[in-house]
């Protein structure tokens, strides 16, 4: 399924650190909200022919059973002789 990873404004600090904290709550939360209405309104729209375009010409570089096996290897221990 595609999806979309969104990033926003108003965030200061290391990304994952500990200073990392929201300055400026505009940008935050209420204009990052308003962006991810606005794209869910242009996808689905009329009879949603935004969300069909995205999805007719999207193909999924793996099948489920390939997915699978590809985060079960991710996970695997693996050792290596010195």
């Amino acid at each position: 399924m595609p999806t979309l990873q969104p990033s926003m404004a108003g965030a200061a600090g290391l990304g994952h650190g500990v200073d990392w904290h929201i300055a400026d709550p505009v940008h935050a939360y209420l204009n990052a909200g308003k962006t991810l209405a606005m794209t869910a309104i242009d996808l689905l729209f009329g009879s949603a022919e935004g969300a069909t375009a995205v999805l007719d010409g999207w193909k999924a570089p793996m099948t489920k059973s390939e997915y699978l096996a590809f985060q079960r290897g991710v996970k695997a221990r693996r050792e290596y002789a010195d």
